[in-house]
């Protein structure tokens, strides 16, 4: 419905480019059954966090921390996503 501004500094991606996209088309293929099963769990819940990797513009993969909440009464999620990409290869 939205896309922040800072989707093209973290992704490449312009807010526009991502509107109407179904999220599955933006991650790795091995993340994508995780991530809608996190997504299930925080519909039933209210709220949660995942992982996953995002496939940026220009094909670099970062992973990414997503905090979820999930309003049912807008039926909608509400995200805030970090770059864990760094912190992962430190690990």
């Amino acid at each position: 419905v939205r896309v922040n501004a800072a989707a093209r500094k973290v992704w490449n991606y312009t807010p526009d480019e991502l509107l109407g996209e179904h999220l599955a088309s933006l991650l790795a293929r091995s993340t994508v059954e995780r991530t809608r099963r996190s997504l299930e769990k925080i519909v039933e819940s209210g709220d949660g966090q995942f992982e996953n990797i995002v496939l940026c513009k220009g094909g670099r993969r970062k992973n990414s921390l997503w905090r979820v909440r999930w309003s049912a009464d807008d039926r909608n999620f509400y995200c805030v996503v970090r770059d864990v990409t760094e912190l992962r290869a430190m690990e």
